[in-house]
């Protein structure tokens, strides 16, 4: 679906909020990384078709003294702020 998936930041940037990819993030054995808009999020950078607001997809991550697995991402508005929990836990 996409070339690749980069985790963003946001960045302040001349006045204006603009996101930058981050470095290596230390997630303590059995932690959480959360991902939330405006703050730290996934960009999907080469898409192959545009995502649809409801949809889903899942997202092979791999980390580097963990090994690989996968995430489920629902897909929210472009301009959404924030996201629900609800039909998900962390």
């Amino acid at each position: 679906m996409a070339e690749r998936v980069e985790l963003h930041g946001a960045v302040m940037r001349d006045g204006t909020m603009t996101s930058a990819p981050v470095g290596p993030m230390s997630v303590p054995a059995g932690g959480e990384l959360e991902l939330e808009p405006n703050v730290i999020f996934l960009k999907l950078l080469g898409l192959g078709q545009p995502l649809v607001e409801g949809g889903e997809l899942e997202i092979d991550v791999v980390l580097e003294h963990a090994g690989q697995g996968t995430v489920h991402v629902e897909i929210g508005a472009a301009d959404a702020a924030q996201h629900s929990h609800a039909g998900h836990a962390h």
